[in-house]
């Protein structure tokens, strides 16, 4: 998803909404030249407690790749 010609928060925005619509194990790319943008895009994975696989600079943009993790929660509920 090359997002390099949007300004922030756009790019978080589209990201996370993708990110959420993703299927476990599916893996998302996302480009961006916002470090403000790729800095939360990097936080709003880690909430999300889904797998950064790589992020890096390469030259004035940077590469996020997110594979999505499973969301359902082990259960151990009470009956209170």
């Amino acid at each position: 998803m090359d997002l390099t010609s949007e300004e922030c928060p756009i790019p978080f925005i589209k990201a996370m909404a993708t990110l959420t619509k993703m299927k476990e194990g599916d893996t998302l790319e996302v480009i961006t030249s916002d470090q403000k943008c790729y800095d939360m895009i990097v936080e709003g994975v880690k909430t999300l407690e889904q797998e950064l696989t790589s992020a890096e600079k390469k030259g004035n943009v940077y590469h996020i790749v997110i594979k999505r993790r499973s969301t359902k929660k082990n259960s151990s509920s009470s009956n209170c």
